[in-house]
């Protein structure tokens, strides 16, 4: 910064008054004044350069940064923690399977009250941390766009202020990549901020992502700069904005250069010396649960086993519950028996008790913390795990039990779909678990139940799953179908006997306002 400020030497510019000219010193400094690195700061004279000013700058900033980012105290009382919820459920109901503008929209201001203000306005101002080191120099424009990032309004923005920021600060090519990514997520997810791509014409999206295609490209050419950090980090964004635009063709083709750059050694480059450990397990953390991110997100809408080994070596794949977290004795004795009978379900039945358990501990931290959808630490240590067991865990159909137990896996995969799009930032859709999961259904793929004294229950929670999801009207009657036969067969007469069913197997607020929403649709009894 020293370098843009005015020298003793510019005093040559002095007229022979001493007084200062029109053309000299005051316009050099006005005309330096516009590539200072804080664009923020307004100067006039010379300013003098002081390390204890400086300090106390920095402390305030870093004091106030803080403090927004902690945002407000959560609520305690239970009617402002069910009218959060909600409103949540009611994002997700409206467009559960609809297209991704929709779906953007929607999430958007799912947190946003009618009488909502923004904790800062952006009159000139900003949230982002002003002593940052970019890797590459700031427009107005672009310190503009990155200010959403910081918003505490867009709580979407959570993964990518936590993770895929701090992923792009760590290169020119992936912080190019994130500015793409950016400007199409602020576009399409909050239309009404007014916020005007044409006025970044120098950061757009096409623009952005054409300098860090460049960049990689070229470090594709050295096997050394190919599997450097910066360019592990650019392609992880690649495939960010793949995902979050539902572009599942080139997601597939970023996933496989990284497959490529972060493959295990052979014996004969290892007896070569040519190289001697993975580049996957030397990942820094950000880097390993970034693409852990980015692989099991892609993979579990398609129903894909996974790309890339769970980081296990950071994030423990099979998370402790404190031992208050307990789950439904309908459930416990239902899979006992069915493991007992059905030996090869013994894997499968222990997935659907640790899906039980997060579903129990995600309930007891919503009660106390409402904020846990921000949590990304949370996300990670739970979410993450799990739904990477659920999709590599499947069996052929083979056998009738093996039949059942993709039928528990696609709808335990169901049921964790709204609690993933509440803790994410990418659309959510499962029509390729209901192709999969309705003829199952349609050829008995739940009979193994029947023998079962408990087992309708689950037959109901399968069926109740499914319903949350369908949209179009031949499979929607066929599922209300089977679940009002099984209601009248068991004298489930409203709502409330319903939700206790499903509160039998497992299930969380979201789940029973959404199902609400279905129950009233069908009119068992009306």
């Amino acid at each position: 910064m020293s370098k843009l400020l005015p020298r003793n030497s510019d005093a040559s510019s002095r007229d022979a008054s001493g007084e200062t000219g029109a053309g000299g010193a005051s316009s050099a400094i006005e005309e330096r004044s516009k590539t200072l690195a804080f664009t923020f700061v307004n100067t006039s004279g010379r300013p003098t350069k002081n390390a204890k000013t400086k300090t106390v700058i920095r402390r305030h900033v870093k004091l106030y940064l803080d403090r927004v980012k902690r945002g407000d105290p959560p609520p305690k009382d239970q009617k402002a923690i069910q009218a959060l919820t909600e409103s949540i459920a009611r994002t997700l109901a409206s467009g559960v399977c609809a297209n991704t503008g929709g779906y953007w929209q929607g999430i958007g201001n799912r947190w946003l009250g009618d009488g909502y203000t923004a904790s800062l306005s952006r009159f000139g101002s900003s949230r982002t941390d002003p002593f940052i080191k970019y890797p590459v120099d700031l427009t107005p424009e672009t310190g503009a766009l990155l200010d959403h990032i910081f918003d505490q309004s867009y709580d979407f923005m959570n993964p990518y202020r936590e993770a895929f920021f701090p992923v792009g600060l760590l290169d020119p090519a992936s912080f190019y990549q994130i500015l793409s990514n950016l400007t199409w997520l602020v576009q399409a997810i909050a239309p009404e901020r007014n916020f005007k791509p044409e006025k970044f014409e120098n950061d757009g999206i096409a623009l952005n992502y054409s300098r860090a295609i460049k960049m990689v490209k070229t470090r594709l050419s050295s096997p050394e700069a190919a599997s450097s950090e910066g360019t592990i980090a650019a392609i992880i964004s690649m495939a960010c904005y793949a995902k979050i635009t539902s572009d599942n063709t080139a997601w597939m083709f970023h996933i496989n250069v990284l497959r490529n750059i972060l493959r295990p050694p052979t014996d004969a480059e290892l007896a070569a010396g040519k190289r001697n450990k993975s580049p996957y397990m030397s990942l820094t953390p950000l880097l390993a649960i970034s693409i852990g991110w980015i692989d099991t997100g892609v993979c579990t809408t398609l129903d894909l086993i996974p790309f890339f080994p769970f980081c296990s070596h950071i994030l423990p794949l099979y998370p402790s519950y404190p031992v208050s977290v307990t789950i439904s004795p309908v459930l416990s004795h239902l899979t006992a028996s069915l493991s007992a009978t059905h030996p090869s379900l013994l894997p499968l039945l222990t997935l659907l008790l640790d899906t039980a358990k997060l579903s129990a501990f995600l309930t007891h931290n919503l009660i106390a913390n409402p904020k846990v959808w921000h949590d990304l630490t949370f996300a990670s240590q739970y979410i993450q795990p799990l739904n990477h067991r659920l999709i590599r865990l499947r069996a052929p159909l083979t056998s009738p039990a093996n039949i059942l137990h993709e039928v528990l896996r696609l709808a335990m995969m169901l049921h964790f779909a709204p609690i993933r799009k509440a803790f994410g930032s990418v659309p959510v859709t499962m029509d390729v678990h209901i192709d999969k999961l309705l003829p199952l259904l349609k050829n008995g793929g739940m009979d193994i139940l029947l023998s079962e004294v408990e087992g309708w229950k689950l037959q109901f929670w399968v069926l109740s799953m499914a319903l949350m999801w369908v949209k179009d009207v031949p499979r929607k009657e066929f599922l209300e179908g089977k679940l009002r036969n099984l209601a009248w067969e068991l004298e489930i007469q409203s709502y409330e006997d319903a939700e206790q069913v499903l509160g039998n197997i497992m299930c969380i607020e979201l789940h029973r306002i959404l199902f609400r929403g279905v129950w009233e649709d069908m009119k068992v009894f009306g």
